[in-house]
């Protein structure tokens, strides 16, 4: 669950900066609207559309090919000549594409555009490789969430709180696991693997020294099973030492089935390898 939350937060945070860098990089350097999955959103800055569409209004627009548009079609384009040459521009296309045989944009594949106010003049020619994207409605009750999006306090909000979340989920993160109680079961089984480890190994050296399981320790890889050999026999030797009657012999039981299995099995080694 914790990797989940970690993952989640990260691909949040992370989609959240691309897409307020996507925003500043747009709107400040390249002066256009940001577009996501060819989308954008379009303030229409002046009354040349009205009563169509209002000043200071937002409309949705996508992306298109200057080719693909056709006379009827609101686009927003760049315009190459005239006082507004360079600067986005939204428009009514009131002419399709077609070849400039004369003017300014002679030999180039232009559209005619105007806007919608009584008695706005025609645009000059716009070459279709001007041409950004094409209206598809208005947004006007966004109107004032856009404004604080595109905002210097939106974008500090934007990048703010999704940092500030990832942050608090950290600091709670690394004091849970400096204050966090050790799982005492795990360390247990750990420290008795430890032990069946350290026997086992104590085991086979005795063995070595004493000669005579010499071939037996070299042939045992399992120090496992020694050291659970080992284990059993300290038991069973503490047993004996707790008891009122020590003569009295145990009853059998698995683990002594498990020793005689193990010590059989290294029997068998010495007596092939003689």
């Amino acid at each position: 669950m914790k990797r989940i939350s970690t993952i989640f937060f990260i691909l949040l945070f992370t989609g959240i900066v691309a897409c307020i860098a996507s925003v500043i990089t747009t709107k400040y350097i390249y002066h256009q609207p940001a577009a996501l999955f060819g989308y954008r959103i379009v303030k229409i800055l002046t009354d040349s559309m009205s009563p169509d569409i209002p000043e200071n209004s937002y409309i949705l627009v996508k992306n298109i090919q200057g080719a693909d548009v056709k006379e009827g079609d609101v686009v927003v384009h760049i315009p190459a000549y005239g006082d507004y040459a360079g600067l986005p521009m939204t428009h009514k296309c009131i002419r399709g594409p077609e070849l400039e045989t004369e003017g300014v944009a002679a030999g180039q594949t232009c559209i005619l555009t105007q806007g919608t106010k009584a008695g706005a003049p025609v645009d000059p020619p716009v070459p279709i490789a001007n041409v950004q994207s094409v209206y598809i409605k208005s947004i006007a009750k966004a109107g004032g969430f856009f404004d604080f999006l595109t905002s210097i306090w939106g974008i500090v909000v934007l990048i703010a709180v999704p940092s500030l979340i990832v942050i608090v989920m950290q600091v709670i993160r690394m004091v849970r696991a400096v204050f966090a109680k050790p799982d005492e079961e795990a360390v247990k089984a750990e420290a008795e693997r430890i032990e069946r480890e350290r026997q086992g190994e104590a085991l086979a050296e005795m063995m070595r020294e004493s000669g005579e399981g010499a071939t037996a320790a070299k042939g045992t890889s399992n120090v496992g099973e020694l050291g659970d050999v080992m284990a059993f026999i300290a038991r069973e030797k503490a047993k004996s030492a707790s008891s009122d009657n020590p003569s009295t012999p145990a009853a059998p039981t698995d683990e002594m089935s498990s020793v005689m299995a193990f010590i059989a099995r290294e029997k068998a080694k010495l007596n092939k390898d003689d």
